[in-house]
């Protein structure tokens, strides 16, 4: 129903490749409500598993019940330099 929380999902493209990889992540946060205030204005880390991080931030206008939107993409892209299994 609408009061059910979002949830978060991931994909890496491609998921297997050799060093050094570029590697495209996307998450999108599924079901909820448009207006689910916990995830209005989200900033998001990407941690890479390899000593590295990135974050994306946004400006957003204060949060108004039924009229705010989440936003339910995120793309990053990383490349990985060395060899090795990363979550």
């Amino acid at each position: 129903g609408a009061d059910k929380r979002p949830s978060l999902a991931l994909k890496a493209t491609p998921q297997v490749s050799f060093a050094p990889a570029k590697v495209v992540v996307r998450a999108e946060v599924k079901g909820g409500p448009d207006d689910f205030e916990d995830f209005y204005c989200a900033s998001v880390e990407w941690v890479w598993d390899d000593g590295t991080t990135s974050e994306n931030s946004a400006d957003c206008e204060p949060y108004e019940a039924g009229k705010s939107q989440i936003r339910r993409r995120f793309t990053a892209e990383h490349t990985y330099r060395n060899a090795g299994q990363y979550r």
